[in-house]
């Protein structure tokens, strides 16, 4: 009998659309907040250059992202990847050519993957034509308050039933981890290829 582990844990996460969340963008300088052009077809991390911007609630991180200029409504991917025990709260604000807001999604804070490898939480958001720019920032509220999950150790043990070999997984026991939402941290975009 051949045992390997691994872990495994699971999360819900649920991202709502809400246009009376308070983020107030209009009395933004946008030319003073650096623009970042996601290109189509990305899929990986995004370049992080933050302004600290006062977005209604007090003191956080500005990113602006300037978007493909799809001409049929698209889903993009937002992915937050808890950083060391560290994690980022994003709440996105789709901006349109003149930096008016079009939609607010903003997620409630929970993990919905671990792995050996990396805890994440990810959320869809819908562009449509016409949204131009999205402008992810957090609330501050949150910064230094402790989210809980459980991981699942499990192992994978080799069984020989007579005829063929099974791996059986076998769970050998939880812990309770912590992070701490932070003001910064990665995150992950997957963006469709342009329209054809």
């Amino acid at each position: 009998m051949i045992a390997v582990a691994y872990v495994v844990c699971s999360w819900v996460s649920t991202a709502v659309a809400d246009s009376s969340f308070p983020v107030k963008v209009a009395h933004l300088d946008f030319d003073n907040i650096p623009t970042i052009e996601i290109e189509p077809g990305h899929h990986g991390e995004l370049a992080m250059d933050p302004a600290l911007r006062n977005i209604g609630q007090g003191l956080a991180p500005v990113y602006l992202y300037r978007l493909p200029d799809y001409k049929t409504p698209k889903q993009l991917l937002l992915t937050t990847i808890v950083d060391g025990k560290r994690v980022f709260s994003p709440i996105v604000v789709l901006l349109n050519d003149d930096y008016e807001p079009a939609s607010v999604v903003k997620e409630e804070v929970s993990l919905h993957r671990v792995n050996q490898v990396e805890v994440s939480s990810s959320m869809p958001i819908m562009i449509q034509p016409g949204h131009k720019y999205m402008l992810i920032t957090t609330d501050p509220k949150f910064f230094g308050k402790q989210l809980s999950y459980k991981r699942l150790n499990t192992s994978i043990v080799r069984v020989y039933d007579g005829n063929n070999m099974r791996y059986v997984p076998v769970t050998t026991g939880t812990r309770e981890e912590n992070v701490v939402i932070a003001n910064s941290g990665r995150l992950a975009l997957s963006a469709p290829h342009r329209d054809y």
